[in-house]
C-alpha cells in the first residue's frame, strides 16, 4: 500500500484542523464552566 505525498498533506491537513477546531471547542467549554462557576 502506497501513500503518495498529496495523500500525506491531505490527511496532515484535516487532521490539524480538527485539532484546532476541539482546541477551540474545549476553550469554550471551559470559559463557560467558569463563568458559570
Amino acid at each position: 500500500m502506497e501513500v503518495s505525498k498529496m495523500d500525506g498533506a491531505v490527511l496532515f491537513g484535516i487532521v490539524s484542523v480538527v485539532v484546532v477546531v476541539l482546541g477551540a471547542m474545549i476553550t469554550v467549554i471551559k470559559r463557560e464552566k467558569i463563568k458559570d462557576a
